[in-house]
């Protein structure tokens, strides 16, 4: 059975799952925004019981993280540079990212070459989103919290029909109740495309998951990012932007550690 265990690198607080025996590889994983490394519980568990040792970082001013002066002028750089920290700890085979977390991987991976694979989940993208107009209103009520480099905290309504609108209750209202603030900043250099990443240095496999009912990044937008990578597709119609922790997430975690543990043994 897995061990769990909550240590710190570089003051950040990293939850680790450690395997019954030695393991196969070394996994990294990247939350996205309002939440932290517990949002990994369910599957980096399930990896752990499955011979992996998996590191589940939360990142700099969230919960009882990395203090910070400002959150709100928090950048996607400085997320970067947490899992850059991490990584030089961990010395991860791979890193696995959802959401803004999927961004944050893809820049880390640029500077780490020695990766086995990079695996995001439902991710940010590299360039401005493509918004339907009701996400659009959704969103414009959070410009003052976005220019203004202020701390951001959806409301719960919005957050769930936007993140958790594949979840039913009582699930949705438990998870909500356990989201933070993130920062104004890093969501406005995702939402305008401004964190650019160099593909010609993810020279590792790239994979990226894709749920088809994803309310906040469509299905288009993921296909772009595989196109730009060179990557894998792997889709799931009905599963949303939570494809990790979603019901029928087993699947999602059984194919994944196909995938991993192929190029785990070269393949």
């Amino acid at each position: 059975m897995a061990h769990r265990s909550t240590t710190r690198i570089a003051d950040l607080s990293v939850d680790v799952y450690e395997p019954a025996g030695p393991p196969k590889a070394v996994l990294v994983f990247s939350h996205g925004a309002w939440v932290g490394g517990w949002i990994w519980e369910t599957f980096a568990d399930w990896f752990a019981d499955h011979g992996y040792l998996c590191y589940c970082p939360t990142w700099r001013g969230r919960y009882n993280s990395k203090p910070v002066a400002d959150l709100g002028a928090v950048s996607i750089y400085d997320f970067v540079e947490d899992a850059l920290d991490v990584a030089r700890s961990a010395k991860p085979d791979f890193l696995i990212g959802e959401s803004l977390g999927g961004l944050i991987a893809m820049k880390a991976a640029e500077a780490l070459p020695e990766l086995k694979g990079l695996i995001l989940m439902n991710p940010a993208p590299p360039f401005m989103v493509p918004v339907k107009l009701a996400v659009l209103r959704k969103q414009f009520k959070y410009m003052g919290d976005l220019l203004g480099k202020k701390p951001n905290l959806p409301a719960e309504e919005d957050y769930k029909e936007m993140i958790l609108n594949n979840v039913a209750e009582p699930e949705a209202s438990e998870f909500y109740k356990k989201i933070c603030p993130d920062s104004g900043r890093a969501l406005m250099e995702a939402s305008l495309g401004r964190i650019k990443v160099d593909a010609g240095k993810l020279t590792m496999p790239v994979r990226v998951i894709v749920g088809h009912l994803d309310a906040l990044l469509p299905p288009k937008v993921h296909h772009r990012v595989a196109r730009m990578l060179g990557a894998e597709l792997d889709e799931y119609p009905a599963m949303s932007h939570h494809t990790f922790s979603e019901n029928g997430w087993e699947q999602v975690a059984q194919a994944t550690e196909q995938w991993i543990a192929s190029k785990v043994n070269g393949s």
